[in-house]
This record gives structure tokens, sequence and C-alpha cells, in this order.
């Protein structure tokens, strides 16, 4: 990754003994996990919306990081997030257009984001927008790093919040998507871009902390993290973490009610379609939780 609005996703497992996929328990799991969900946006759209923030982000969400030791053990629970990826494809003639964007490049061609699988790989030039819908009421932060072919990897690159995404603000809270861009973000959207040859994909952390995270500068553009300070947080915050495709929606267009939903700040209604990959998490309360992914780039 780079400071300018360039990334290249992958959604991987998070990195610890606990991670696993549920495929395999088939469309039991799938449809426990489906009403679990939407039981929560039914309970988060009885309260009011969050208030939205009044003027610029803070310089600094907090004090200097710690490197404390991992937290003790204690009660957990079940919470669950869910991520969509939108590849931002060339507009059809069936495309409703309040879901099309205008890709402000050399044609400036509408394009209509859709709705793809974990498993995608991507050409150099795609465009791609993030939705997340977390269980918790909290703080997100997105964290990418190159993968090289080799194996080795890049520099940790914290890629929200930034002022240049959403304002910098980055609460979230059950039921509210985050839109990473968002619409009306400039530019609205990542450009997978190598940075060079061998770069075959990013690893993509999303956190959400019950308070914002200590010493973390909210600028323009990312900011380059510590290797230490981002390991501190894997073992802090380890966690039980499971997921799950929802392939019946996999290729669907932005709806217009999406759209209206993503642009007023209001909450998904249990009608509303699901994100593409649902996470389930077991983690304290009190404390952050954290998933990783992958997105790979076509060699």
């Amino acid at each position: 990754m780079r400071s300018l609005l360039v990334v290249t996703l992958a959604f991987a497992s998070a990195p610890h003994s606990w991670a696993q996929s549920t495929e395999a328990a088939g469309d039991h799991v799938r449809g426990l996990w489906s009403t679990e969900f939407r039981n929560a946006r039914v309970e988060a759209a009885k309260r009011p919306a969050p208030p939205r923030p009044a003027g610029a982000a803070p310089a600094v969400t907090g004090p200097a990081p710690s490197a404390a030791a991992p937290a003790k053990p204690g009660k957990t629970e079940p919470s669950m997030i869910g991520v969509t990826v939108w590849h931002l494809r060339p507009s059809k003639a069936a495309d409703s257009p309040a879901v099309r964007a205008i890709v402000h490049e050399k044609s400036d061609r509408p394009h209509t984001p859709v709705r793809v699988s974990s498993q995608t790989r991507f050409f150099e030039g795609d465009h791609l927008r993030l939705t997340i819908e977390s269980g918790r009421t909290g703080f997100l932060y997105v964290v990418s790093r190159e993968r090289y072919k080799d194996g080795s990897a890049g520099p940790q690159q914290l890629i929200f919040p930034t002022t240049r995404l959403r304002g910098g603000d980055n609460r979230v809270r059950a039921g509210y998507p985050v839109e990473i861009p968002s619409g009306a973000d400039d530019p609205s959207y990542f450009t997978m871009r190598r940075s060079r040859p061998d770069h075959v994909g990013e690893e993509i952390l999303f956190i959400v902390a019950p308070r914002p995270i200590g010493g973390i500068t909210i600028a323009e553009d990312p900011l380059e993290l510590s290797e230490s300070l981002v390991k501190s947080w894997r073992e802090k915050w380890v966690t039980k973490v499971q997921s799950i495709e929802t392939p019946a929606s996999q290729e669907q267009p932005l709806t217009s009610e999406e759209v209206k939903l993503l642009r007023a700040g209001n909450a998904f209604q249990d009608t509303d379609p699901l994100p593409q990959t649902l996470y389930r998490v077991d983690s304290q309360p009190d404390q952050p939780f954290l998933v990783s992914l992958q997105l790979k780039m076509t060699q």
C-alpha cells in the first residue's frame, strides 16, 4: 500500500489457531447465522440513529499506545461482523441509474457496484468499495499490507480512518453499515494497482474497538504502523472467528434501497440484503476484536 487511495484487498481467516471456515456446515449454519444477523438489525432499528460528527475528526484518538500484556481471560460472547466487497464494473442498460457511479478517468463511464465473493481475483485497474456492518457499537479501524509472491509482506498501513474517507468518522453501530470509501468521498472507490511485479495481494485487518485506540493520528493519508504495534494487537485481541459466504447474493448489484440507506446513514432492515461475508466472533465485550481477509490479484 502507498499513501494514495490505492489498495488491493484480500480476505483471509484471522492468523491464529481459532480461525476457521464454516462452509462445510452448509445451509443449516448459514441459515442460523443469517437469522441471528437479521435479528440484530431489528433490535438496532428500534434505537435512534447515532448523531453525525460536527466538524473535522480529532487529530489523535486517544493516549499513546501501550505494549501491555494480553488481556486476562474473561467471559466471551458472540458477535457478528459482515463485510461486502463491491466491484465497480461498467454499467449495463438494466442497472438502475440510482446506483451508478461515475469513475472519473479517461472515459468518465458510469460504473455499477456489484457484490463479489471473497475468493474473487481482481485485475489491475479494477475499482472496489467496502461495506462493513458490525454487530457491536464501537470504532472501526482497517489496516492493510501488501503481500508478495515469495510470501514476504510490506509495511502495515492504516487505511481507515483518514480524513479523506467519511471525514475521519470511524464510529460503528449495530445495523448501521459503514461504506469505505463512501459515495460522497472523492474518489469514491479504491483502485487495484501493483506497486511492483511480484505484488500478488493484500492482507486486510478489520478491528472493532469499544473505545478509540490510543496514539493513532488521523490524517489525510494512510498512516504507517510499526510491526511491533500491530503484532501486539494480534496477541492481545486474539479471538475465535468463523466465517461463511452468502453465495445466493454474489454478483448482485447494489440496490437503490441500499443506496438510500447508506447515503442517509440509516439502519438496514431485516429484509435488506445481508453482507457477502459474515464473521462470527467470540470475544470479551470490553475488548477489541479483529478479523482479517485477503483479496488477490490475477497474475
